[in-house]
């Protein structure tokens, strides 16, 4: 599946197992339904059909370091379009003009005293979602490889994915882990799970 088509695709999203700075936004103004608090729904029902009137849950963005580049995974805000800097809980309603219920930027950032090459597959996606990864996977040994760049110091935006939802959910996203960042500083190959929260609940 394509970058653009990605973009028009509306993902219904079911039950997923359970397993699986920027300026900190206070509230929206769009549509006059924002909340700026920070509390993590809990006790939240997967599967259910989204009403009206719904919650989406974002976590701050999350972190890790993977042979000298630091991985980030931050997701926008999806009435305002600011980075969710911290926890955050934003109530939708009908009024509200939204695009895109989910949106995650992926950003790397070259700390090693070299410079870096990304290694990916043009057909995989950077992050996965897990009914989402297993429907679209497509095996890497017919893609093509597409490579970047970094420099010392350098800061890369990867991309930024949209997500629609059509029911409630409990879900994570995460970092591919197929993507290689060379040379390598360590014996042990590959980067760690790198992984974000949120979640989709009616009021």
């Amino acid at each position: 599946m394509t970058h653009k088509n990605r973009f028009l695709f509306y993902f219904t999203c079911m039950a997923f197992l359970s397993g699986c700075g920027e300026e900190l936004s206070t509230g929206v103004t769009k549509g006059g339904t924002g909340n700026g608090g920070d509390g993590k729904p809990i006790n939240v029902v997967n599967g259910q059909k989204l009403n009206d009137h719904y919650q989406i849950w974002l976590s701050k963005p999350v972190s890790d370091y993977c042979h000298g580049v630091k991985r980030t995974l931050s997701f926008i805000h999806p009435l305002n379009s600011e980075i969710v800097a911290e926890d955050q809980l934003i109530k939708i309603g009908p009024k509200d003009e939204l695009d895109q219920q989910i949106i995650l930027q992926v950003r790397w950032e070259n700390q090693s005293d070299q410079a870096k090459t990304v290694v990916r597959s043009a057909c995989s996606d950077l992050v996965n979602i897990d009914e989402f990864w297993r429907n679209a996977s497509t095996p890497d040994a017919r893609c093509d490889v597409k490579t970047v760049t970094l420099n010392k110091n350098d800061v890369y935006i990867a991309e930024e994915y949209p997500f629609n939802f059509k029911y409630t959910a409990t879900g994570i996203l995460s970092h591919n882990k197929k993507v290689q960042f060379l040379p390598e500083e360590t014996d042990i190959p590959g980067c760690n799970m790198l992984e974000i929260q949120y979640v989709l609940q009616n009021e």
